[in-house]
């Protein structure tokens, strides 16, 4: 019988090189790997601090705006020189603002073409309050006061607040877009990590195996020996980590060429020449690290600052095994360079200190807002309450003394002074629905809607209204007051705009479907163009002329900002002459 043929086997020993040479080439893959995806999460988190640092300017810019149109409308009413002081300042701080954010969009085109659109808004907006500070010293007071009445530039801040709301939106969207990015980076990091730690595992597992049946088939344990000192020897110096072994007494015994360069030293020599004491910013560092063992043995990962040979300080990741060689306590340490994550961090740091203080700022302004909130409602009201009073006073006392055109006049100032009183108070609540703390209660629809009836009846009975309410209406997760007042603004807009010699008839009702309530308000008034369904809503805006239809312009803004406050939706169905349909949608609130 012909005897099998002869096969060529790969000696033990190449195989064992082989596997080691695998070995440092996963080291280095994992070791590359990691630094591009360290290097690509730092580069990201610059972005994310670069994308909140616009944000931020956007902020600037609208705050400095606002803080001068404020001052400038102050100064018109009062002509009190420390308004006309703050409103000098914020303009120019508004260029400045402008400026800022141009700079710091300079690598958005998008944004820069956002940036084009806005600085001629707030530079007219500027130039416009500019006029009426002008009109107030140069001509009169009244002539200033009539100016900020007639809110001239209302439609232009409306204009401003819509492009700082379209940079704000890109911007959000560029920070979610790198806040996902990092996340899965940080995910591939992770995956890097353990997978090349499996792999290194595996071919350490298999290289001992070798190594064993080299071993046993040699018989020769001290040649092995030296082989495996030798195998590991190369993968010290190889490795991209830095690697250094010392006595306790702080003689250096050996390092790897990773540690030459992690000192900035010129060679090996040169190392093992110093003390490990050297090797740290603070020498004591190294006492307090080696305090921390038991008598012997144990592992410390700590982070800890070197002085590189140039006397540069840098941040050490370092993981520090104490042994006994030949009864001499000693430490192994394995070392990675990580100043430039360090600094990262600082800056991340810094950056959260950044937004902490414009946070503080951010409250600080509330709450001189919160102050001039309380000055327009106590110190501009106290004075049309005189003139109410006296010209009440005037028709009743001297109504004798007076002809037609005295009593039409002094009627006019009266209606006058209860318009500018609603109009300030509506104004009061469209700011408090944007800035007050509200809280969501499970509330009964019926009850609010049934409260908002008996506050309207006088307005029913005049015009002989109807409001017909379709039970029950469910319940609704919402804030009271704030409810109350949208129910009440939308049942009197719905009385107010009917027809001619027509009395209104309202209708109410509830819709529940997906967890939401939607509260129907339907009338058989005048209706809406569908060009005019997005106008009514803006403050101040009015299709219609006071002597028509009286009111503030105010009344279906505080609607639509009261159901966002409440985490809702407001909007309307009409056409000319067929009625309107208003709803607000909420959500329901349990049983």
């Amino acid at each position: 019988m012909q005897g099998a043929p002869n096969r060529t086997r790969v000696p033990i020993r190449t195989r064992v090189n082989l596997a080691f040479a695998l070995a440092v080439a996963v080291l280095l893959a994992i070791a590359a790997a990691s630094y591009r995806s360290v290097a690509s999460l730092a580069e990201t988190g610059q972005w994310i601090g670069h994308t909140h640092e616009v944000l931020a300017a956007i902020d600037a810019v609208v705050a400095v705006t606002t803080t001068a149109e404020t001052s400038a409308r102050g100064y018109a009413l009062t002509g009190e020189e420390r308004f006309l002081e703050t409103y000098q300042s914020d303009a120019r701080g508004a260029e400045a603002a402008l400026a800022t954010l141009r700079r710091m969009t300079a690598d958005n085109p998008g944004q820069q073409r956002r940036g084009d659109g806005l600085e001629p808004l707030v530079r007219e907006h500027l130039a416009r309050l500019a006029d009426t500070v002008a009109i107030r010293r140069d001509q009169s007071g009244a002539a200033a006061a009539e100016r900020v009445r007639a809110g001239s530039s209302t439609g232009l801040a409306e204009s401003i607040q819509v492009a700082v709301e379209e940079m704000r939106a890109a911007e959000r969207t560029l920070l979610a877009a790198r806040v996902g990015a990092t996340g899965a980076r940080a995910a591939r990091t992770r995956w890097i990590i353990l997978s090349g730690s499996l792999a290194v595992v595996m071919v350490t597992v298999v290289s001992g195996l070798l190594i064993s049946r080299e071993i046993v088939r040699r018989r020769a344990i001290d040649r092995g020996l030296r082989a495996s000192e030798a195998r590991y020897r190369l993968l010290v110096d190889r490795n991209l980590a830095a690697i250094a072994r010392t006595r306790r007494d702080g003689a250096v015994l050996e390092c790897n060429e990773a540690m030459v360069r992690l000192l900035g030293c010129a060679s090996r020599e040169e190392v093992l020449a110093m003390t490990a004491s050297q090797f740290y910013a603070d020498p004591a560092d190294r006492e307090h690290l080696v305090s921390e063992f038991a008598p012997v043995g144990g592992v410390v990962d700590r982070e800890v600052r070197f002085r590189r040979k140039n006397g540069a300080v840098i941040w050490v990741s370092m993981t520090f095994l104490e042994y006994e060689d030949e009864g001499q306590p000693s430490f192994e340490a394995v070392m990675l360079d990580i100043t430039d994550r360090k600094a990262t961090s600082a800056r991340i740091e810094e950056l959260n200190a950044t937004l902490a203080r414009q946070n503080r700022d951010l409250a600080a302004a509330n709450q001189e807002l919160d102050a001039f909130s309380y000055s327009i409602s106590h110190d501009l009201r106290a004075p049309l309450r005189a003139m109410q009073g006296f010209s009440d006073a005037l028709l009743e006392d001297y109504r004798e003394r007076l002809d037609a055109t005295g009593h039409d006049y002094a009627k006019r100032i009266v209606a006058a002074s209860r318009q500018m009183d609603a109009l300030i108070q509506d104004l009061l609540a469209y700011s408090r629905l944007g800035r007050a703390e509200i809280s969501l209660d499970p509330l009964s629809l019926e009850t609010v809607v049934d409260e908002a009836c008996g506050g309207l009846e006088m307005e029913l009975k005049e015009c002989e209204g109807e409001i017909a309410i379709e039970r029950p209406l469910g319940r609704v997760l919402a804030h009271r007051a704030v409810l109350g007042q949208i129910v009440t603004n939308l049942l009197a807009n719905a009385i107010k705009f009917t027809r001619p010699d027509t009395p209104p008839r309202v209708r109410v009702r509830s819709e529940r479907a997906g967890g939401r309530v939607r509260l129907w308000v339907e009338d058989d008034g005048i209706g809406i163009a569908p060009e005019h369904r997005e106008r009514i809503v803006r403050a101040f805006e009015r299709l219609h002329g006071v002597q028509q239809y009286p009111g503030t312009g105010i009344g279906l803004a505080i609607v639509q900002k009261g159901a966002t406050r409440l985490g809702g939706q407001a909007g309307v169905e009409s056409e000319p002459g067929a009625g309107s349909r208003f709803w607000v949608d909420l959500a329901e609130a349990a049983a």
